[in-house]
């Protein structure tokens, strides 16, 4: 642990794991340890309505409508919207399944080049097709105004929202008793949110720990 000096402007504590160069803070391994790809394995799951025969979590029976956040539509373009198209120029590489996309029914985001706002899926309930879900991406700096009005299944986060968007996005859920993913490094510390997470019993919680992060060899 090393204390970093910022010339009187506080202070910041370097917490490191000697050979990986991951940190942990509140008992979780925080960098490179694959949360991206486990959300979006998961969102994909739902949009498409098919699971794995393994798969023991909540299950949909019908279209989903999912909302996806971050920091700015760049950062949510080169991270989660990769992870489920694929890279620009290669629709369906990603986690979602090319067949499945309604690859005319996507909207781009203006002025932001390979950007989507919003594309439809084919959802199937038993292997039956039944319906499109949706899947459209925000970012933070859109403001809370533009959170507002719709009713949604599920929001995943990527990196903590402030608290106006993550309150806003609790009421989005509540008509259809949706839910909230979270995914994010705490740099921020202890903040509400996070105090609040890590406190109701309600919400699931999952660890990861070295041992899990196989992609991560010892050299790296």
């Amino acid at each position: 642990i090393e204390e970093i000096s910022l010339d009187g402007k506080g202070e910041i504590w370097d917490f490191e794991v000697e050979a990986t160069g991951n940190y942990f803070i509140g008992d979780i391994l925080n960098h490179n340890t694959g949360k991206t790809t486990t959300i979006c394995a998961e969102i994909t799951y739902h949009l498409t309505g098919v699971y794995p025969d393994w798969w023991m979590g909540s299950r949909d029976n019908r279209p989903v409508d999912v909302w996806i956040a971050g920091e700015t539509n760049i950062r949510v373009r080169d991270t989660l919207q990769e992870k489920l198209f694929g890279r620009p120029g290669q629709i369906g590489t990603g986690t979602i399944p090319k067949s499945y996309i309604e690859v005319d029914s996507i909207i781009r985001k203006p002025g932001i080049p390979y950007a989507i706002d919003i594309a439809r899926i084919k959802h199937h309930t038993d292997g039956i097709e039944d319906g499109f879900s949706t899947v459209q991406f925000f970012s933070y700096d859109m403001k809370r105004e533009a959170f507002q009005g719709s009713t949604i299944d599920i929001v995943e986060f990527d990196e903590e929202p402030p608290d106006d968007i993550n309150n806003e996005c609790k009421m989005r859920v509540m008509a259809k008793s949706g839910r909230l993913f979270y995914t994010f490094t705490p740099l921020k510390g202890m903040t509400p949110l996070w105090n609040e997470l890590n406190k109701d019993e309600k919400v699931s919680k999952f660890w990861l720990t070295c041992d899990d992060v196989t992609h991560i060899t010892p050299e790296m």
